[in-house]
This record gives C-alpha cells, sequence and structure tokens, in this order.
C-alpha cells in the first residue's frame, strides 16, 4: 500500500503536476456542488470550493439508504452520524471524469425524487 501510494504521488507529481491536479479536482467539486445544491430536497453540509469530500442529506430519506442506493450504482460513499442530521458523504479526485460527476447527480437527483429503485 505504501509503495503504491507512493508511486501514485510520484506520478501526480512528475506527470501531472500539482496545479493541474489541485484546479481539475476545483473544478469537479465546483460542478458536483453546483449541481447537487440544484436538486430540490438535497441539502449541502459541505462549503462551495471545499476539497474533495462532499456531505449531504435529503429530506425524507435515511442516510444508509441513500448510500445502498448509490452503491446500486456503483457509487460508494459513507454515512456520517457526527452531523445533525445524519448525512451522507462522498469523495472525488482528480482522477474522477466529468461523466462520474453526472452520474452521481443524476442518482442523486433520482434518490430524491423517488425515482431510483
Amino acid at each position: 500500500v505504501i509503495m503504491g501510494g507512493t508511486a501514485a504521488l510520484r506520478w501526480f507529481s512528475e506527470s501531472l503536476g500539482w496545479d493541474f491536479v489541485y484546479e481539475r479536482l476545483r473544478s469537479l467539486y465546483g460542478r458536483l456542488w453546483n449541481n447537487l445544491n440544484s436538486i430540490e430536497k438535497v441539502h449541502l453540509l459541505s462549503n462551495q470550493g471545499q476539497s474533495g469530500l462532499i456531505t449531504f442529506w435529503i429530506d425524507g430519506v435515511d442516510p444508509v439508504d441513500i448510500v445502498a442506493q448509490l452503491r446500486e450504482h456503483y457509487i460508494f460513499g459513507r454515512t456520517i452520524i457526527v452531523t445533525q442530521p445524519h448525512a451522507v458523504r462522498l469523495s472525488i479526485g482528480a482522477w474522477n471524469r466529468e461523466s462520474d460527476i453526472e452520474r452521481i447527480s443524476e442518482v442523486v437527483h433520482d434518490i430524491a425524487h423517488g425515482a431510483s429503485q
């Protein structure tokens, strides 16, 4: 794990450059934040302009159920129980594609409107 992590960091540094990595993450995060913020019943705990962790809840939907429904679409997150209300946290990174952000947004929209099942 340490060797793999070190190799990945070296590749990011040498092949992409940290400016690219940070700007891409900022762009993807901003896009996801804006998309989720525009969905009725979705509430963001994360602020606009944060890093790669985004935390949200959906009115009337248990976070455990949200995580389970996301998983059905191969979107992996976790529940956060130290917040009130409890929420869901997703992690995105420079390795995500724009299509990943759009898919997350679509699935969260469907969950919020009862259409994911």
